[in-house]
Protein backbone atom coordinates (compact mmCIF):
# COMPACT_ATOMS: atom_id res chain seq x y z
CA UNK A 1 0.00 0.00 0.00
CA UNK A 2 3.25 2.38 0.92
CA UNK A 3 4.17 1.95 -2.52
CA UNK A 4 1.32 2.30 -4.30
CA UNK A 5 0.85 5.32 -2.30
CA UNK A 6 4.35 6.74 -3.34
CA UNK A 7 3.70 5.76 -7.19
CA UNK A 8 0.38 7.28 -6.72
CA UNK A 9 1.88 11.07 -6.00
CA UNK A 10 3.31 10.37 -9.63
CA UNK A 11 0.40 10.25 -11.24
CA UNK A 12 -1.39 13.29 -13.12
CA UNK A 13 -3.97 14.72 -10.96
CA UNK A 14 -6.32 14.19 -12.78
CA UNK A 15 -6.15 9.86 -12.50
CA UNK A 16 -4.40 10.35 -9.28
CA UNK A 17 -5.47 7.00 -7.32
CA UNK A 18 -5.48 4.92 -10.51
CA UNK A 19 -2.84 2.80 -8.95
CA UNK A 20 -4.27 2.15 -5.45
CA UNK A 21 -7.19 1.29 -6.67
CA UNK A 22 -6.17 -1.19 -8.80
CA UNK A 23 -3.59 -2.49 -6.41
CA UNK A 24 -6.84 -3.08 -4.23
CA UNK A 25 -8.34 -4.83 -7.31
CA UNK A 26 -5.52 -6.90 -7.29
CA UNK A 27 -5.53 -7.95 -3.89
CA UNK A 28 -9.49 -8.67 -3.33
CA UNK A 29 -9.54 -10.90 -6.75
CA UNK A 30 -6.88 -13.21 -5.55
CA UNK A 31 -8.61 -13.24 -1.95
CA UNK A 32 -11.57 -13.91 -4.22
CA UNK A 33 -9.18 -16.86 -5.92
CA UNK A 34 -8.49 -18.19 -2.30
CA UNK A 35 -12.02 -18.31 -1.55
CA UNK A 36 -12.64 -19.86 -4.55
CA UNK A 37 -9.48 -22.57 -3.82
CA UNK A 38 -11.22 -23.37 -0.15
CA UNK A 39 -14.30 -23.77 -1.37
CA UNK A 40 -14.06 -25.92 -3.80
CA UNK A 41 -10.67 -27.75 -3.44
CA UNK A 42 -10.20 -28.21 0.06
CA UNK A 43 -13.92 -29.40 1.01
CA UNK A 44 -12.53 -33.05 1.28
CA UNK A 45 -12.67 -35.51 4.14
CA UNK A 46 -8.56 -34.48 4.94
CA UNK A 47 -9.50 -31.01 5.84
CA UNK A 48 -12.80 -30.86 7.98
CA UNK A 49 -13.87 -32.89 10.72
CA UNK A 50 -13.44 -36.39 10.98
CA UNK A 51 -17.21 -36.87 11.67
CA UNK A 52 -18.18 -34.93 9.04
CA UNK A 53 -20.69 -36.58 6.66
CA UNK A 54 -19.93 -37.26 2.78
CA UNK A 55 -22.51 -35.35 0.88
CA UNK A 56 -23.09 -32.17 -1.31
CA UNK A 57 -24.15 -29.81 1.33
CA UNK A 58 -21.34 -31.16 4.11
CA UNK A 59 -18.00 -32.96 2.75
CA UNK A 60 -17.41 -34.09 -0.53
CA UNK A 61 -15.98 -37.66 -0.81
CA UNK A 62 -12.79 -35.91 -2.71
CA UNK A 63 -10.49 -32.91 -1.87
CA UNK A 64 -6.61 -31.56 -1.74
CA UNK A 65 -4.73 -33.03 1.39
CA UNK A 66 -2.93 -30.22 3.13
CA UNK A 67 0.09 -31.81 1.22
CA UNK A 68 -1.24 -31.20 -2.21
CA UNK A 69 -2.57 -27.80 -1.16
CA UNK A 70 0.91 -26.50 -0.28
CA UNK A 71 1.83 -27.79 -3.62
CA UNK A 72 -1.11 -26.05 -5.49
CA UNK A 73 0.26 -23.04 -3.50
CA UNK A 74 3.81 -23.15 -4.43
CA UNK A 75 2.74 -23.75 -8.63
CA UNK A 76 0.83 -20.92 -8.32
CA UNK A 77 3.19 -18.76 -6.62
CA UNK A 78 5.76 -20.03 -9.33
CA UNK A 79 3.44 -19.07 -12.30
CA UNK A 80 2.52 -15.75 -10.89
CA UNK A 81 6.41 -14.99 -10.25
CA UNK A 82 7.27 -15.02 -13.83
CA UNK A 83 5.71 -12.16 -15.10
CA UNK A 84 7.54 -10.30 -12.57
CA UNK A 85 10.58 -10.69 -14.57
CA UNK A 86 9.31 -9.08 -17.57
CA UNK A 87 7.83 -5.91 -15.89
CA UNK A 88 9.75 -2.85 -15.30
CA UNK A 89 9.28 -0.46 -12.26
CA UNK A 90 9.77 3.17 -12.37
CA UNK A 91 12.74 5.01 -14.06
CA UNK A 92 14.39 5.92 -10.59
CA UNK A 93 16.06 9.06 -12.38
CA UNK A 94 12.16 10.10 -12.47
CA UNK A 95 11.30 9.92 -8.86
CA UNK A 96 12.23 13.00 -6.66
CA UNK A 97 14.67 12.22 -3.65
CA UNK A 98 14.18 14.28 -0.27
CA UNK A 99 16.00 14.27 2.95
CA UNK A 100 15.19 12.50 5.94
CA UNK A 101 14.01 16.17 7.64
CA UNK A 102 11.79 16.84 5.02
CA UNK A 103 10.33 13.56 6.04
CA UNK A 104 10.02 14.40 9.17
CA UNK A 105 8.50 18.02 8.43
CA UNK A 106 5.73 16.21 6.43
CA UNK A 107 4.91 13.88 8.68
CA UNK A 108 4.86 16.58 11.70
CA UNK A 109 2.64 18.36 9.00
CA UNK A 110 0.23 15.49 8.66
CA UNK A 111 0.31 15.22 12.03
CA UNK A 112 -1.17 18.16 12.70
CA UNK A 113 -4.67 17.84 10.69
CA UNK A 114 -7.51 16.70 12.71
CA UNK A 115 -8.50 14.07 9.96
CA UNK A 116 -5.27 12.27 10.30
CA UNK A 117 -6.29 12.05 14.30
CA UNK A 118 -9.15 10.66 13.43
CA UNK A 119 -7.98 8.23 11.20
CA UNK A 120 -5.09 7.42 13.51
CA UNK A 121 -8.00 6.70 16.10
CA UNK A 122 -9.92 4.70 13.45
CA UNK A 123 -6.96 2.67 12.25
CA UNK A 124 -5.88 2.22 16.05
CA UNK A 125 -8.84 1.17 17.25
CA UNK A 126 -10.01 -0.97 14.77
CA UNK A 127 -6.55 -2.97 14.43
CA UNK A 128 -7.20 -3.71 18.43
CA UNK A 129 -10.53 -4.72 18.07
CA UNK A 130 -10.26 -6.74 14.62
CA UNK A 131 -7.41 -8.65 16.35
CA UNK A 132 -10.55 -9.93 18.73
CA UNK A 133 -13.10 -10.54 16.33
CA UNK A 134 -10.87 -12.56 13.43
CA UNK A 135 -10.21 -15.15 16.64
CA UNK A 136 -13.43 -15.18 17.69
CA UNK A 137 -14.45 -15.39 14.14
CA UNK A 138 -12.59 -18.22 13.68
CA UNK A 139 -14.04 -20.41 16.48
CA UNK A 140 -17.78 -19.20 15.31
CA UNK A 141 -17.02 -20.67 12.51
CA UNK A 142 -15.88 -23.91 12.67
CA UNK A 143 -16.84 -24.61 16.34
CA UNK A 144 -20.04 -22.77 16.96
CA UNK A 145 -21.90 -22.40 13.38
CA UNK A 146 -19.56 -25.21 11.98
CA UNK A 147 -19.58 -24.09 9.07
CA UNK A 148 -17.73 -26.78 5.94
CA UNK A 149 -15.11 -25.50 3.87
CA UNK A 150 -16.93 -24.83 0.94
CA UNK A 151 -19.19 -23.07 2.94
CA UNK A 152 -16.44 -20.44 4.29
CA UNK A 153 -14.88 -20.62 0.74
CA UNK A 154 -18.40 -19.29 -0.26
CA UNK A 155 -18.50 -16.62 2.49
CA UNK A 156 -14.87 -15.33 1.37
CA UNK A 157 -15.93 -15.45 -2.37
CA UNK A 158 -19.03 -13.03 -1.76
CA UNK A 159 -17.53 -10.76 1.01
CA UNK A 160 -14.13 -10.00 -1.50
CA UNK A 161 -16.30 -10.00 -4.66
CA UNK A 162 -18.51 -7.31 -3.17
CA UNK A 163 -15.94 -5.26 -2.16
CA UNK A 164 -14.37 -5.51 -5.62
CA UNK A 165 -17.79 -4.22 -7.20
CA UNK A 166 -17.58 -1.10 -4.89
CA UNK A 167 -14.00 -0.30 -5.68
CA UNK A 168 -14.97 -1.12 -9.56
CA UNK A 169 -17.91 1.09 -9.40
CA UNK A 170 -16.67 3.91 -7.32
Amino acid sequence: DGYSVELGQLEPPNKRGVILATGQMVRFVFCIVAGAIQAFLLNGPTTNDSGCEISFNNCWSWGLTINQYYGLLFVLTAILTVPIIWLKETDPSTIPQYSFSHFTSEIWITLQNLTTLYLLIFVIGSKSLTNFTSIANIYIQYYVIQLTNFEAGIDTISTYAAVSLAIYVF
